[in-house]
């Protein structure tokens, strides 16, 4: 087998990193005099030089992230085994009893809460929401996990998720008629797992988090991954009929964060490895046992690191890579903050309904958001139950400074440092794209800091990336401030900020009829005519799911001739990206014939 040849970078990545950083202590040093709140200041360069190679993995270091991750995940392991076994069910606690326990009380209206929120377990809306993500699955490599491949035959799964897809068929008729079609010697029976690969373990891998260590996650088997998925959307969506919208959740914690760094009224509260603290005993304790049933069944009782051969049964209800462990982690804490709120407000009082207690606490995942007041409390019950609090990044004093869901902010000022990260490989339209996403992110924290446009003008740092563009390109994209941070430079609306960086360089700006700015998407990853055409297993998830998920752009060029409304411009093919412009008139055309007009031209 011929070896290919090894790449040759343009420039060394981490030399680049240690230079960057260097520049930045120069520019905070010399401009420390423009800053008329020196707290803040000093909160936002230390913030800003400590991010800088936090997460930047340097090629001469002698950290085994991967080695330390797979320790830490044993740890926590043996911790939760531990407390799943001392836990102690509060069955016969009253909520207006005396002689119990604060903790006891707490957990008891913990779970009234869950029985609310979720109510009687819906094995229609179940079935119903179950799909696959795009994310791996065991026995798939990543490269390949296509929709088509994750649902062909042998299927990995647990005995018991078998069992339950195999009651799913009867209930999809399209999908048991899909396989019949695509597999014509296959015949539908009961207790029939000859098209299944049964295993009882998930995967154990790990994911970059960073320098020093990884994060741990489970490929969890295909029959089981269908599954979470569908009941992580079930309980999503029940959470956010009482205020946790998931889907923006992490928006309304950063402008929460923001404002209680203002006031210290609120604090934020984050966990360790909360992700695997979620004990099974505990979650047996919460759930309504229809609930709880299901979520075990579709669970991966044990884990296994193929590299090392270590395996162990989880004492946790899921890892990360299961679908349901967030929505979970999310539940367990928004009950757990609710009951201790109400219990601490009302000690010896009645049960009251959540729709009164959300304005009190909000979650996303284990970033929680809870009254100052009780967010001791809160802290000791959730330890009391397995949850590891870290206190590094938890902020409950008069110190005013709040951090959630990646918004740092210290008396209102936002000082959340830029995390250079690896270039993804040594080609150079990823090192250049590297540079770009380097350069506009230190450009918005200069101006973030310094509050002007002009000091970007004596930034030795910025002047330091434009020159390593201009030494090794010959063109320079320029995007607007929306367009993700590696697409271009995103100093479109200054030419004279241009010409003094970036002299010399070709620039390249679209614009369209309109003289509005126009630029490139990337809509379709694939023009190869079989990967497009619509095969048995597309055809399923049209069926099963009315609005068309499996989007993509057919490779031809289109025109769209202008009708008397002007309605549509163009949208044409230029090497394997998508540029797609789509204008509804004044006139009486209206926005969702427009789209039904865009579904019209592009393949579903």
């Amino acid at each position: 087998m011929k070896k290919k040849k090894q790449r040759n970078a343009l420039f060394n990545a981490d030399h680049v990193v240690n230079k960057i950083r260097d520049h930045l202590i120069e520019d905070y040093a010399n401009d420390s005099s423009r800053i008329v709140d020196p707290p803040s200041y000093e909160k936002f360069v230390s913030a800003q030089l400590d991010a800088a190679t936090k997460k930047y993995r340097f090629t001469n270091s002698s950290c085994n992230t991967r080695d330390s991750a797979i320790f830490l995940f044993k740890d926590v392991a043996r911790h939760m085994r531990s407390y799943n076994t001392a836990f102690v069910r509060p069955e016969n606690v009253n909520l207006r009893g005396k002689d119990n326990t604060f903790q006891e009380r707490c957990l008891r209206r913990a779970r009234l809460y869950c029985e609310q929120i979720l109510g009687t377990f819906d094995t229609e809306e179940f079935f119903s929401s179950c799909r696959h993500s795009s994310g791996t699955s065991l026995g798939l490599k990543y490269v390949d996990t296509s929709l088509s491949r994750k649902m062909e035959f042998p299927l990995t799964a647990s005995v018991r998720a078998a069992s339950l897809f195999q009651t799913y068929l009867l209930w999809d008729t399209d999908m048991r008629n899909m396989y019949q079609q695509k597999y014509p010697t296959w015949i539908f029976q009961r207790k029939d797992y000859s098209h299944f690969k049964l295993v009882e373990y998930s995967k154990l891998t790990t994911v970059p988090k960073n320098d020093k260590i990884d994060r741990c996650i489970a490929v969890e088997p295909t029959v089981n991954m269908f599954f979470q998925q569908g009941l992580g959307r079930m309980i999503s969506n029940n959470l956010k009929v009482y205020g946790i919208d998931i889907q923006s959740q992490q928006d309304y914690h950063r402008r929460l964060a923001y404002l209680c760094s203002l006031s210290n009224n609120l604090s934020t509260i984050d966990f360790s490895s909360a992700s695997d603290c979620v004990g099974i005993q505990l979650l047996k304790w919460l759930l309504p046992p229809d609930w709880f049933y299901v979520v075990d069944m579709i669970r991966s009782q044990a884990v296994f690191e193929p590299i090392t051969s270590f395996g162990c049964e989880l004492d946790c209800i899921a890892t990360m890579g299961n679908a349901t462990t967030f929505p979970l982690e999310t539940l367990v804490f928004f009950v757990l903050g609710n009951a201790v709120i109400e219990e601490t407000k009302n000690r010896f009082g009645g049960f009251a309904l959540c729709e009164a207690l959300t304005p009190s606490v909000t979650v996303f995942g284990d970033d929680v958001i809870i009254n100052t007041e009780h967010a001791t409390a809160f802290m000791a019950l959730c330890e009391s139950v397995g949850f590891k609090v870290n206190h590094d990044k938890s902020f409950f004093k008069d110190e005013y400074f709040r951090e959630s869901c990646g918004g740092d902010f210290f008396h209102g000022r936002n000082v959340r440092g830029l995390y250079l990260k690896n270039p993804r490989s040594k080609r150079a339209s990823v090192l250049k794209a590297w540079l770009y996403t380097c350069f506009n992110g230190i450009l918005k924290k200069h101006i973030e800091c310094f509050g002007t446009l002009n000091y970007v003008y004596r930034s030795t740092t910025l002047h330091y990336i434009s020159s390593l563009i201009r030494l090794h390109f010959h063109s320079l994209e320029i995007v607007p401030d929306h367009f993700p941070d590696d697409s271009g430079v995103k100093i479109v609306d200054d030419f004279l900020r241009l010409k003094f960086l970036f002299e010399g360089l070709d620039f390249s700006i679209k614009k369209d009829v309109h003289g509005t700015l126009s630029f490139r998407y990337l809509c379709s990853v694939s023009i190869n005519d079989e990967v497009r055409r619509v095969d048995e297993f597309h055809y399923w998830a049209c069926l099963k799911f009315a609005v068309p998920t499996y989007r993509s752009f057919a490779p031809l060029n289109f025109n769209f001739a202008n009708d008397a409304g002007g309605t549509f411009e163009t949208l044409k093919k230029e090497g394997g990206y998508v540029s797609l412009t789509a204008v509804v008139s004044s006139g009486d055309l209206q926005a969702a014939e427009a789209e039904n007009a865009l579904q019209n031209a592009v393949s579903i």
